[in-house]
């Protein structure tokens, strides 16, 4: 006779608890074993669809997912994270008009309407930072939109640099001039013969005329070795009246107010003879007007010009370029440079994408250079092409961060 099997009993308790162990491990040699991928497939889902997307060309508008932009059409691409510009972060207090947004400012004061600025902290990378532009941000642009908006770079380096002035000119009917170099001939004449005389009276008379004319002569902008070049002569240039058929001519420039501090007596020019076929003949700056006129804003250089081979006549017009040598001096080139009129800003390639705003100290512009006097070094990359794209989104990432408080 069997004994019947109750709830207290071991090998009943061991009866029921055993069909369970076994569905147990049964469950778990079924489970997929992928090795710990279902949470990292989770976070690479998580990933995808945080990731933002924006159009190249309008770089404002942005979206959660793949597709055409809007506005004009082309197809958006991701956004890069960018741990250049999540670099060390520092806050920074600014202020701006509660009138316009755009007008910002570094210290306390009122806008240009007169009301006061509030203050509002931003947080700047280290690399806006050390670039000091205000209103400008770093920012970085992938290895596909830079050819597509079509982002060129040149380097900063020394170069040797040659000012060419270039402008028009006549060649010369001065009958003021010739009469100023008779004066002055005639009187110094006179004033020779008039040193034996007796009479203290007479010679101081001749001495006097001899001084106003060639004050004339300095006025006209002849320096004092010129002049007395001129007494040296019997009479006065007849090519200065008329050029024709004479061995020499005078042909006057006329030199821009900016362009005077380059011109100097002695140097050489090119003179183009529109009326001869474009020949060339090459002459020599001898003097400079001291006195602007006023209605040009311009003064005259008088060159010398050889012309033996009869190719000038009075009031001909002519082209001149004189050619001043700059010597060997850091520049950038033009094509980098943004003028804003009270800035100069170029973008500096700092690798990977990144460019960051400059403001820079530039001299004067030769052919097409800048001499850089201070704000970029040697060496540096700077783009050259696409500028204005780049300048732009700039400023819209500054203006945004400062409307944001810097987020």
């Amino acid at each position: 006779m069997s004994t019947a099997c109750t709830p207290s009993s071991k090998r009943c308790a061991a009866a029921y608890i055993a069909p369970f162990i076994l569905l147990l491990a049964a469950l778990i040699s079924c489970a997929p074993s992928n090795g710990g991928k279902g949470h990292d497939a989770h976070k690479q889902t998580s990933a995808q669809q945080k990731k933002k997307y924006h159009c190249p060309m309008h770089p404002n508008y942005t979206a959660d997912k793949p597709g055409q932009c809007p506005i004009c059409g082309m197809e958006l691409v991701p956004i890069e994270n960018d741990e250049h510009e999540a670099a060390v972060k520092k806050k920074k207090t600014m202020y701006r008009s509660t009138m316009n947004l755009k007008e910002i400012s570094d210290k306390p004061g009122n806008d240009s309407m007169g009301m006061k600025m509030e203050a509002f902290e931003v947080e700047e990378s280290t690399a806006s930072i050390a670039s000091g532009v205000q209103g400008y941000a770093s920012i970085k642009i992938d290895p596909g939109r830079q050819q597509l908006i079509g982002v060129k770079i040149d380097t900063v380096s020394k170069r040797s640099l040659t000012k060419r002035i270039r402008t028009v000119g006549r060649v010369s009917n001065d009958p003021e001039l010739y009469n100023a170099q008779e004066e002055y001939i005639t009187s110094l004449r006179h004033y020779n013969e008039m040193k034996t005389e007796v009479s203290p009276d007479v010679s101081d008379r001749s001495k006097s005329m001899v001084e106003s004319a060639r004050f004339k002569l300095k006025l006209l902008g002849f320096s004092d070795q010129q002049i007395n070049n001129i007494g040296a002569r019997a009479e006065p240039d007849i090519s200065l009246i008329n050029a024709t058929g004479q061995s020499s001519a005078w042909v006057y420039a006329q030199i821009y107010e900016y362009d005077l501090s380059y011109v100097r007596s002695g140097q050489t020019a090119l003179i183009k003879i529109p009326a001869a076929g474009g020949r060339e003949l090459v002459g020599s700056v001898r003097s400079i007007d001291p006195v602007l006129d006023t209605q040009t804003r311009s003064a005259r250089a008088r060159i010398y010009i050889d012309n033996t081979l009869g190719l000038l006549r009075s009031e001909a017009y002519v082209n001149v370029s004189i050619a001043i040598p700059v010597g060997t001096v850091v520049a950038i080139p033009e094509d980098a440079v943004l003028d804003t009129g009270t800035r100069m800003i170029i973008f500096v390639d700092k690798g990977e994408g990144h460019f960051e705003p400059r403001e820079v100290a530039l001299g004067e512009k030769v052919d097409a250079f800048y001499v850089v006097r201070s704000g970029v070094k040697e060496g540096a990359r700077v783009v050259t092409s696409a500028n204005f794209l780049i300048d732009s989104e700039s400023q819209l990432k500054a203006a945004l961060k400062q409307m944001s408080g810097g987020k």
